[in-house]
């Protein structure tokens, strides 16, 4: 068995959002760490600590210090970016750009330069930057 600390924060103004992560820790076995009180002020910040054989998973939210190995942090392990099927060789075509997720979209804009969040005008401009390449 470890012993983790976890360092449960808001992302919200209200912290309505950190209520399940603290109800899920709890029924998991986390409780409150004792002499530490409670940050009430955003960023919202409560700290708990579980006993377990199982690690907990980092979130963006939710930060795990490994007690048992010196408070050493567990950092949130990034998936492999999967292949969206997308080659950057074929020629792009408006419609090919309006099937791709939005994710992917805005990723490939960025290999141009182009940013934003309005589709439409990300698309005229990343194919008027893929023009002026050729």
């Amino acid at each position: 068995m470890s012993l983790y600390e976890l360092h449960v924060r808001s992302s919200d103004a209200l912290g309505l959002g950190m209520i399940e992560a603290l109800v899920d820790l709890a029924a998991s076995g986390a409780t409150l760490k004792s002499g530490v009180l409670p940050r009430l002020t955003f960023p919202h910040c409560i700290q708990m600590v579980i006993e377990t054989d199982e690690e907990p998973t980092p979130t963006p939210n939710i930060r795990v210090f490994n007690m048992t190995e010196g408070s050493r942090e567990i950092t949130i392990k990034r998936a492999e970016p999967e292949s969206s099927g997308f080659s950057m060789n074929a020629p792009v075509t408006k419609e090919s750009l309006d099937a791709m997720d939005f994710a992917d979209f805005r990723n490939l804009c960025k290999t141009v330069g182009v940013k934003g969040r309005d589709r439409n005008q990300m698309t005229r401009e990343y194919m008027k930057a893929k023009e002026s390449q050729e």
